[in-house]
């Protein structure tokens, strides 16, 4: 079944479909305005300059803008909350940065996910039957030191060892992407292996977006695994 991936660039978004085990051939279909066409976006004010997004499998997406996240329900096309602040219902984010600004997650098909924050990450999960943080924070480079590892160039911002765009986990695999390039990593139990030849330019493998809205420097990334 193809999924629909979603990139968010300032108040815009691109749309983009993929069959698995993806990305391509299918491929790009267009961009639009987030104010016309997410729900009740723009009331809530994240219509623009969404730092990340994070699909969840009770059906919803949590998008994060600054210290706020608010709850998307993809069926009903809307935030279906309040946004609320980060620190106070994400247990174990509170004192961390994590409650001020996440740069990117990335949700491992089971209710569990990485958050990405500068040069830092953490695993929040089940624990206990309690969904907390159950790793880090901590550097990226000792936590998922593969990640670090990933070199497209020279000097400490040619790696995905820090400041990630965002990413997506879709048919066993995830995708994260930072400016001109992106990795596909596999789960390992909790942690994440990058998979050989990555990484590579995402305009050599996610072709056809167009000028307006460049293959780079995503914003937020989430799917509607359901949109056939």
């Amino acid at each position: 079944m193809a999924v629909k991936v979603y990139f968010t660039k300032h108040g815009n978004y691109a749309r983009y479909n993929v069959s698995p085990p993806g990305p391509p051939p299918d491929g790009f279909e267009y961009v639009k305005s987030i104010a016309a066409n997410w729900g009740n976006f723009a009331a809530y004010g994240f219509d623009t300059d969404i730092d990340a997004a994070v699909n969840w499998p009770n059906g919803h997406v949590y998008f994060f803008k600054g210290e706020k996240y608010a709850k998307y329900n993809i069926q009903q096309n809307k935030i279906t909350q309040d946004p609320h602040e980060t620190k106070d219902y994400w247990d174990g984010f509170a004192g961390t940065g994590f409650d001020e600004y996440i740069d990117a997650a990335l949700e491992l098909g089971d209710g569990s996910a990485w958050f990405f924050r500068d040069d830092e990450c953490l695993l929040f999960g089940e624990e206990k039957g309690t969904e907390t943080v159950v790793v880090g924070p901590g550097k990226i480079s000792t936590l998922l030191p593969d990640l670090a590892s990933a070199s497209f160039g020279s000097g400490a911002e040619g790696n995905f060892g820090s400041h990630l765009d965002d990413g997506v986990f879709m048919s066993g695999k995830g995708y994260l992407f930072k400016g001109e390039h992106y990795i596909r990593v596999t789960r390992s139990g909790d942690f994440l292996l990058v998979d050989a030849d990555y990484p590579l330019k995402t305009k050599d493998q996610w072709v056809g977006f167009p000028p307006t809205f460049t293959a780079k420097n995503f914003q937020s990334i989430w799917i509607d695994p359901n949109h056939t």
